[in-house]
């Protein structure tokens, strides 16, 4: 972050502080980090507003996007479009069919931030911007079933009704007990090249949960589809462009804190 930008950040912080009151900022932390954050991503939206064309809609109708919304547009471009048109697009309903997605010789590459289901609500948030655990899960699941009932939403509903979220997010149960519930069978493995490969030929499906790093700034969930050329194939949840690239299992295994295999019969 340049210098005037950090500048400028630090004047509207003591402009806040100085007009709640240093007492409203103390008892009300969290609503006053969420406007500093906004502030922030204001300044940043406005200075690339000319990269990105999608921007000046945006600042247009600030006040009427959900801080973490704001985030997404700046994080990952890619997913810009899905946040500009919230406003518009969020009450639609819309009636959601995973066929053109599937087919038998592959794994559906299903994006969170897709409004088909994006905008739902997923815990405290919704599927666009925390829900990658369902949809790797909806994408396994319809992979190993050829059920393509449970898109991201009804996965999403699936896991909230079932107790797989708690206020950090999809817990890592929903990875085995979730599964069995689901009707298919699932096992944590210690993370090994050879092993991944091996499962993989055995037409086995892996998710991996991520440490911060290519894929994340927090935590993230990704699904493991292939191996070729010594590179897996991956489908994330949240990047088109990181799911068309080939990924070395050294990059993969530095940012992993756990792994599941996934079958459609024991394993």
């Amino acid at each position: 972050m340049r210098k005037k930008q950090k500048f400028t950040i630090f004047i509207i912080c003591i402009l806040l502080i100085g007009i709640t009151g240093f007492g409203y900022a103390i008892t009300h932390k969290t609503e006053v980090k969420n406007q500093l954050r906004r502030f922030q991503y204001f300044i940043e939206l406005s200075e690339r507003k000319n990269e990105v064309p999608e921007y000046k809609v945006i600042l247009k109708n600030y006040n009427k996007y959900p801080t973490d919304l704001l985030q997404l547009a700046l994080d990952n471009v890619e997913a810009v479009e899905f946040v500009k048109d919230y406003i518009n697009e969020k009450d639609k309903s819309i009636d959601i069919n995973l066929i053109d997605d599937f087919n038998y010789d592959n794994v559906p590459l299903l994006i969170q931030w897709d409004k088909r289901w994006g905008y739902s609500s997923y815990g405290d948030n919704i599927i666009g911007i925390n829900g990658c655990g369902p949809t790797c899960m909806s994408m396994v699941y319809t992979a190993l079933t050829g059920d393509v009932s449970m898109n991201p939403k009804a996965m999403s509903e699936f896991c909230m009704e079932s107790g797989f979220y708690n206020e950090n997010g999809t817990i890592w149960t929903f990875m085995t007990e979730g599964a069995r519930i689901l009707g298919i069978y699932s096992r944590e493995a210690e993370l090994n090249e050879e092993g991944m490969i091996k499962e993989l030929d055995n037409n086995h499906l892996i998710i991996l949960s991520m440490k911060p790093g290519d894929f994340t700034q927090s935590g993230h969930f990704i699904v493991i589809t292939g191996y070729d050329n010594n590179t897996f194939s991956i489908h994330d949840p949240n990047s088109i462009l990181r799911s068309n690239k080939a990924w070395d299992y050294n990059t993969l295994k530095n940012q992993t804190k756990k792994m599941w295999i996934f079958s459609a019969d024991t394993m």
